[in-house]
């Protein structure tokens, strides 16, 4: 596998990557939600030559089929009627080399506004107006300004003249390329009886410390850079999902459920049923009795993934696994990788069936606990993903041939799930063994015949659970996972 890279880049050459969608950013991240204070912070740092963080990409290959977009920020659509988004860039076609930005969209949009001149054209949006360098200001922390289209008016602002008459030097440029030929120009305007109301200069010694502000601005801007990490193109997208622990500034977690929602919905887009909006039908699913407490698009959305993955698992009667990024792949277990794999098809049967789904998140809470309890008191609630996937088994794919019921499956169930659980089994890296031990279930669970009695089932269970997991738990393996959870 390819080599990881860490490079640097200053602004003029970061804006013109965006202008020219070399940089892209995957569509399955969150709008632009920074404020204009917090793009002002981020100015004031790179005028004080500061760090300003790192932007981390993955190369894209022709065919892949992650869904990308060039940075924007969200504006009025006077043909839809609605709001829609204001991109920075001028084009639609992509240079023969490209990168997803996985980490650094709310800094490179916010470097587009304050340097590239992205900005909401109705007046009703928080981003319409610029930034400005005001040299007249005796604050450091008030010599960037962002003013309102209406305030450009107001003020005059917005051609060069107004602006520097009053000290103030607009930050951007819409042509990246010559951003630094603007700001070379403004250390001579500055000096200029031309751009002052009646030719009237500053004072000397005012027009030197202005200078200085603008000088210092201008070497930020030019000398300042972000690091770049570039992740080549051989890493999958599940592989991304297992690096990365961040996709943004503010924490976020990596979640799969906003790759499979960008994919689901450029699949079924033009479904007669329409797209599939992932987000909207867990929340949808998480209504449903069974479910509640179980389903919800801000609170482990993976989860219900990890439910569906398994489902597919379970089958005996696969339905062909979703390619990602151009490439085979096949569904194992409920790691990253499976459930991106899921075909949008299993998942829309998943979702017309979602009341069935939920009894079966309800039969598991009734299995192990005798009653409906909440996921945030379960003890590994992706294990809950064996047991739905064997029920969505035994509803929608079992033969004839199988004799096992559900009371069968919730007695071993419940059995593997406790011992499970006091053994301490899934403390780490069980996402790979939640498929192993699914399959085991099930063959032992297949090996029931019509004739087989229930004691002797139950001592054959024991001896297959012991050779799983492990002997029963003892008093002192219940009291350590007591100490341990306190």
């Amino acid at each position: 596998m390819a080599q990881l890279q860490v490079t640097d880049i200053n602004v003029p050459n970061l804006l013109k990557k965006l202008k020219t969608n070399e940089w892209l950013v995957p569509q399955f991240q969150r709008e632009f939600v920074w404020s204009n204070a917090a793009v002002i912070s981020l100015v004031n740092s790179i005028i004080d030559a500061r760090p300003i963080g790192m932007i981390t990409l993955w190369e894209q290959q022709e065919d892949s089929a992650l869904v990308l977009e060039p940075v924007s920020i969200p504006d009025w659509d006077p043909e839809a009627g609605r709001t829609g988004v204001r991109p920075y860039t001028d084009d639609s076609r992509r240079p023969g080399r490209y990168y997803a930005v996985l980490d650094g969209r709310q800094r490179s949009t916010a470097l587009a506004m304050a340097f590239g001149g992205l900005r909401a054209h109705s007046k009703q949006y928080r981003h319409a107006g610029a930034f400005f360098l005001d040299v007249s200001a005796r604050d450091e922390n008030e010599r960037v300004k962002f003013l309102p289209l209406k305030e450009i008016d107001r003020l005059n602002a917005g051609t060069l003249a107004g602006a520097i008459s009053q000290g103030l030097f607009p930050l951007a440029c819409d042509d990246p390329d010559a951003l630094m030929g603007q700001w070379m120009s403004y250390l001579q305007h500055i000096r200029n009886p031309e751009y002052y109301s009646n030719g009237a200069l500053p004072e000397a010694t005012e027009l030197d410390r202005r200078n200085q502000v603008l000088s210092k601005a201008f070497s930020g801007i030019l000398n300042t850079k972000l690091a770049v990490y570039i992740v080549p193109n051989e890493y999958s997208l599940a592989e991304i999902c297992d690096i990365f622990e961040t996709l943004n500034t503010t924490g976020t977690k990596v979640s799969p459920v906003d790759l499979i929602h960008s994919g689901l919905f450029n699949d079924t887009a033009g479904d007669i049923g329409g797209p599939l909006l992932l987000r909207e039908q867990i929340d949808a699913l998480g209504e449903l009795d069974g479910a509640v407490g179980w389903s919800s698009s801000k609170d482990r959305p993976e989860l219900i993934a990890q439910f569906v993955a398994a489902a597919h698992v379970a089958l005996d009667t696969k339905p062909t696994p979703r390619k990602t990024a151009g490439k085979d792949t096949k569904i194992t277990s409920v790691k990253s990788g499976d459930l991106l794999a899921v075909p949008s098809g299993f998942w829309r049967k998943i979702f017309e069936n979602n009341a069935t789904v939920a009894s079966f998140i309800g039969g598991f809470q009734h299995a192990v606990a005798g009653g409906h309890f909440g996921m945030a008191q379960c003890p590994y609630p992706a294990s809950a993903a064996i047991y739905v996937g064997l029920r969505w088994f035994r509803e929608f794919d079992a033969s004839p041939s199988i004799h096992w019921g559900i009371d069968k499956l919730d007695m071993l169930y419940r059995a593997f799930f406790w011992r499970n659980v006091f053994k301490s089994r899934y403390d780490q890296g069980f996402l790979t063994q939640v498929g192993t031990d699914l399959r085991a279930m099930k063959e032992f669970l297949g090996e029931v015949s019509a004739t087989t009695q229930t004691d002797v089932w139950r001592t054959s269970a024991g001896v297959w659970l012991d050779e799983t997991i492990g002997p029963r738990p003892t008093f002192d393996d219940i009291l350590r996972l007591g100490l341990r959870r306190h």
